[in-house]
C-alpha cells in the first residue's frame, strides 16, 4: 500500500509539472499557431509582423476535399468543413486598393490582422458596423482593446457605425471593385471555424458593382457615428 501511494504521488507531481511547463511555454516566446484555437477580442491582438505567416491568394477555381463549389464565377465555402477566416483572410491580402467590408460581429484576428497589412501597404478600407454589436465589443473590452478600435487607429482604415438600431447584419465585403464576399459567416472565431456557416465568393461584375452600390449608400447615411 506505501509503494502504491507513493508511486501516486509521483505521477501527481508530474502532472503538476507537465502543466506548469505548458503554461511557461507562451512567456519563453516559443511558436504558437494562429489557428490553435479561436481567440477572443478581449485575449488576442491584431497579430505582430513577427506572428504573420504567409498566407496563400485565394484561388476562386479551387474546390476543397468536395464541400466547395469551384467555378469561374461564384464559390462557395462552408464550416466547419473548412476554416473560413483562413479564406478571408487570404482574399483580403490580394487586394491592391480598395476594400470595403461591413460587419455584424467582428473578433477574428486573423481577419483583422490582413485588414491591417493591406492598409500598411496603402489599400484603402472602409469598415461598416452594427451599432449594438458594436457596443457589445466595446463592453467586453479587458486587458486590450476590441480588434475594432486597434483597426480604427491604423492609417488608411477607417470605422463607421449605423447610427440606427436596426441591425446591419450584412456580413459582406468587395475587394477592388472585383470580387464580393458574402454569406451567413460572421467575422468571428466561432463563426468561421465551428459554427455551421457558408461563404460564398461572386467574381461577376454586376453582384460586385450592386454591393458597392449599396455599401456607398450605408456608408453615407447622415445618422451615422464613429466609436465611441
Amino acid at each position: 500500500m506505501n509503494v502504491f501511494w507513493h508511486r501516486l504521488g509521483f505521477h501527481r507531481a508530474l502532472r503538476r509539472f507537465a502543466e506548469a511547463l505548458v503554461l511557461l511555454v507562451p512567456l519563453c516566446g516559443c511558436h504558437r499557431s494562429v489557428e490553435a484555437k479561436p481567440h477572443s477580442a478581449s485575449s488576442r491582438a491584431i497579430l505582430q509582423p513577427t506572428e504573420r505567416a504567409a498566407q496563400p491568394l485565394y484561388n476562386p477555381t479551387r474546390v476543397a476535399d468536395g464541400t466547395s463549389a469551384g467555378g469561374k464565377d461564384v464559390a462557395v465555402h462552408y464550416s466547419p468543413d473548412e476554416d473560413l477566416s483562413v479564406i478571408d483572410s487570404s482574399l483580403l491580402l490580394s487586394a491592391q486598393s480598395e476594400i470595403s467590408i461591413s460587419a455584424y460581429s467582428f473578433t477574428d484576428p486573423l481577419v483583422a490582422d490582413a485588414l491591417a497589412q493591406r492598409a500598411e501597404h496603402g489599400v484603402r478600407v472602409r469598415i461598416y458596423r452594427d451599432r449594438g454589436e458594436t457596443r457589445a465589443e466595446l463592453d467586453r473590452r479587458r486587458s486590450d482593446d476590441p480588434i475594432i478600435v486597434q483597426l480604427s487607429r491604423i492609417p488608411g482604415i477607417e470605422v463607421r457605425v449605423k447610427g440606427a438600431s436596426v441591425l446591419a447584419h450584412l456580413k459582406a465585403y468587395e475587394v477592388d471593385g472585383k470580387v464580393l464576399r458574402t454569406g451567413s459567416a460572421n467575422f468571428s472565431p466561432g463563426a468561421e471555424k465551428s459554427q455551421d456557416n457558408d461563404l460564398v465568393i461572386v467574381h461577376d461584375p454586376t453582384a460586385v458593382a450592386a454591393f458597392v452600390a449599396k455599401f456607398d449608400e450605408m456608408w453615407n447615411r447622415p445618422d451615422n457615428e464613429g466609436l465611441r
